[in-house]
Parts: structure tokens; sequence; C-alpha cells
């Protein structure tokens, strides 16, 4: 007798995603994937057949970390991250997606530069078997971009945080989960308390939605303490 998730994920040629940051949202990945130009010409003719199904999942022997360091980073100062621990568990979303999703996942996650790709166990919660799904973890030795690092110590930015938190939500994790999440300490740099200066460089990284679409980029909201979006900016690490 097969589960649900059993039944729904056993296709050997779609790929399965186990999202545990901004991803975890799963308007704001369909959202991207229409955007970008190797999947919007499949979602406009077929909106559904890109991701096939989510559900809310569980991967053991990690924990959640928000280490991975941007010090130049006015606005989000540290990412999601996962850490080996034997016997912690993190909760997260897993996707069932069509194949052409894969090199669109990769660039968002900043694979090879930042993420690595791993292929790990997680348990959907309605399910006693797992499934293997590729997820992203960023190693020390391994980031090859300059502006980051990994650093313990660095809270993410309230707005970081909340948009992971909404995803959390969407998803339907544990509740226990998203009492977590809330519970985490965030960043006190708002954009309030940046420079004139630094406000105008990050208005130089500004582009309309039509630039996302010719520049392949993915897309993170900026929100301000009353929780109102100022400017949609560019942000190559989504977590």
């Amino acid at each position: 007798m097969f589960s649900n998730s059993e039944q729904l994920f056993s296709s050997t040629s779609s790929i399965k995603y186990f999202a545990y940051g901004s991803n975890l949202s799963k308007s704001l990945l369909e959202f991207k994937l229409s955007s970008n130009p190797q999947t919007k010409e499949r979602y406009k003719k077929e909106p559904l057949s890109l991701i096939l199904h989510s559900q809310p999942a569980t991967l053991k022997d990690f924990e959640l970390k928000f280490n991975l360091h941007t010090p130049t980073n006015k606005i989000d100062p540290s990412y999601a991250n996962l850490v080996y621990k034997k016997n912690s568990i993190v909760h997260g979303c897993l996707y069932e997606l069509s194949p052409e999703c894969k090199a669109v996942i990769d660039g968002l996650e900043a694979k090879g530069n930042v993420y690595q790709e791993e292929n790990v166990q997680v348990l959907p919660y309605d399910s006693t078997t797992t499934i293997t799904a590729l997820t992203y973890i960023a190693y020390r030795e391994q980031i090859k971009l300059p502006a980051l690092t990994i650093k313990e110590g660095v809270p993410p930015s309230k707005r970081y945080l909340k948009s992971i938190i909404a995803g959390a939500q969407e998803c339907n994790l544990d509740e226990e989960w998203i009492r977590f999440l809330k519970a985490q300490k965030v960043a006190t740099t708002t954009l309030t308390k940046l420079s004139p200066e630094e406000l105008k460089k990050i208005n130089e990284i500004v582009y309309t939605p039509q630039d996302l679409e010719r520049k392949n980029l993915p897309l993170d909201l900026v929100l301000n303490e009353n929780e109102q979006v100022i400017k949609p900016i560019i942000s190559s690490i989504c977590g």
C-alpha cells in the first residue's frame, strides 16, 4: 500500500527538491519560474506543468543556520544554510518539479559558487518512507564569491526571516517549527537606518519586471518596518 507521497513522487524523470529558505513559498517559486527565460514559455502554455506537487517534509541529521554571511550587504546580512548535526531535524517543502526547472533552481541557489547540490533523504509528513531529493548547502571552503563567507552569530534581516516564515506557513509546516522560526533573532539594520549613499547604491540595482525576464535574475522584495514594499531589488542568493 503506497502513501500519497510515494504515489505523487514516484516519477523517475521529475526533480525532487527540498527547500528550507525563501523557496519554501510555492507562490514565490512559481513567480521565479514563470519569469525565467528557461521556463516562462512553458509556464504560459501550461501553468501547472512546472511545479507538479509540493508538501511539507523533514530532513534528519541537519540543523537550520543563518550562517551564510554577506558582510557588505546592509539589507540581508545572512542567509539560511544547513549544517550537519546528528539527530536534529529541519522542516521544509518537498517539491516535485519538471526537469527543465533544474537549471533555474541551480541559478537561484548560485550552485557551484555559493551553495553545493546535495542528495538527501527527506521524509514527507504523511509517509514513513523517505524520498531522495536534492537540496543546497554552503560550505566555507567551497564558496567562490569573495563577498560571502560562513560566520556564526549574524542574524538574518527581519525581511528575510519573514519571507521564510511566510513560506513555512504557506507550505503548512509544523506549528512548532514556525514558532522556532519566529523566535530567531533578527538584524537591527533596516532600510530606515541606511545612509543616503547606501540607499543610492540600492537604487542603482533596481530592475523592472521586464528587466527580470531579460536578465534571468531572481526577485526579492525589500520591505520597510511598516511592511510596505519599497523597491523590488535583485538578490542572487535566495536560500
